[in-house]
């Protein structure tokens, strides 16, 4: 009923008004019970709070500030309800260390090794059975 009624000119401030003050009554009532939006533009990444969700390569900032809040995140009192999915700002070097450096090398290492203990677990198994 609301889409339709959007539609209509005459009602559509109505409507609209309507969800204004609702939102704002909602608000209002989650605010008294210590409901917190979590501010995250311009703030250093903190993994806590936020969720990475891009990287955009930004001389401009320094490095690991969040440049752009994808989803709000929320506080109820002192507990995370919703982390903030943020896109955050890195160096170009930066950039291309954390793809090429050594820690790319010693993960592919680790799951290297984690396969050869799969295969060891199941030779073991066969010989159970």
């Amino acid at each position: 009923h609301a889409l339709r009624a959007i539609k209509e000119h005459s009602q559509r401030d109505k409507i609209i008004e309507g969800i204004e003050l609702t939102y704002n009554n909602l608000r209002n009532v989650l605010d008294k019970e210590g409901l917190k939006v979590i501010d995250a533009k311009g703030k250093k990444f903190d993994p806590h709070i936020h969720e990475i969700v891009g990287q955009v390569e930004n001389p401009n900032v320094d490095e690991h500030t969040v440049v752009e809040e994808i989803q709000k995140g929320y506080l109820l009192g002192d507990s995370l309800l919703r982390t903030s999915k943020v896109i955050i700002a890195v160096s170009g070097i930066q950039k291309k260390e954390s793809g090429n450096g050594a820690g790319a090398q010693e993960i592919e290492n680790n799951n290297r090794e984690g396969e050869g203990e799969k295969e060891k677990e199941k030779d073991n198994n066969k010989l159970i059975m």
